[in-house]
C-alpha cells in the first residue's frame, strides 16, 4: 500500500512535496519502533537519523518556492512514510519473534513469509485489475530474472539487518544506498556532481558515520 501511494503521488502536480515527506520513514520508524517494540533511540542515534533524512531532503530537489505544501500530496507522502516505517517495524518483530533461531535462518524464513505474501496478494491484483499481466511477467522471466534475484538479495540483507539492530537505525544506515546510486551514475553514466549532491551525500556519510559510532559503544 505504501509503495502504490507512493507511484501515485507522481500524477500529482505537487509530487515532489509529497515524496519529500515519505522520507520521513526514517523519522516515523524511531517513533513506531518505540510504541510497537519497545526499542527506543538514543539523543546521539536520533541526530545520526536526522542528519541522513537531512541529507536524503537535499538530494530529494524540495519543490520550489511558491509550490503547495499542503493537501493531497503531504498527506499521501505522510501516509506511505509512515506505512513503510509499520512494515519495517513489522518485519524486525517478525525476526525478533523467530528467537533463538540464528539471526540469518530468521531472516530466510521471515523474508520467505514476507515475499510470498506479497506474490499472492498481487497475483490476485494483477488478476482481476489487469487481466493476462501475469502472463506477459511470466513470458519476460529471462529479462527480469537478474533483478528479481538482485532484489531478493538486497531484500536479505534488509531482513538480515533487522534481526541484529533497532529498525529506526538500520533503516538509517540504508541510506547510503542513495549516495551508492549517485557513485554509480557517476561511473556508468559519467554524470558530475553539483554542490547540492557533495552536500547531501556529505549528510547521509556523516550520518552513517555518527550512526556506526553510536552503535559500536
Amino acid at each position: 500500500i505504501a509503495t502504490e501511494l507512493t507511484v501515485r503521488l507522481f500524477s500529482l502536480r505537487s509530487f515532489a512535496t509529497g515524496i519529500a515527506f515519505t522520507k520521513t520513514e526514517t523519522l516515523q520508524i524511531a517513533l513506531v519502533s518505540a510504541v510497537v517494540l519497545g526499542e527506543t533511540v538514543s539523543a546521539r542515534g536520533f541526530f545520526a537519523i536526522t542528519l541522513g533524512f537531512a541529507g536524503v531532503l537535499v538530494l530529494s530537489r524540495l519543490p520550489a518556492a511558491g509550490a503547495a505544501r499542503l493537501g493531497k500530496p503531504v498527506i499521501l507522502g505522510l501516509v506511505a512514510g509512515g506505512l513503510f516505517a509499520v512494515a519495517a517495524t513489522a518485519y524486525r518483530g517478525a525476526t525478533l519473534a523467530l528467537e533463538p533461531a540464528p539471526y540469518l535462518s530468521r531472516a530466510l524464513f521471515a523474508l520467505a513469509a514476507a515475499t510470498s505474501l506479497q506474490t499472492v496478494i498481487m497475483s490476485l491484483w494483477l488478476s482481476i485489475v489487469e487481466p493476462g499481466e501475469i502472463r506477459r511477467v511470466l513470458h519476460g522471466w529471462k529479462r527480469t530474472a537478474p533483478v528479481g534475484i538482485l532484489g531478493l538479495l538486497g531484500s536479505l540483507g534488509w531482513f538480515a539487518a533487522f534481526s541484529l539492530q533497532n529498525a529506526a537505525y538500520v533503516r538509517a544506515l540504508g541510506q547510503i544506498e542513495v549516495v551508492f546510486t549517485l557513485l554509480a551514475s557517476i561511473l556508468y553514466f559519467r554524470e558530475r556532481l553539483g554542490p547540492r549532491e557533495m552536500a547531501g551525500i556529505l549528510l547521509i556519510t556523516l550520518s552513517v558515520v555518527v550512526l556506526v559510532l553510536e552503535v559500536a559503544r
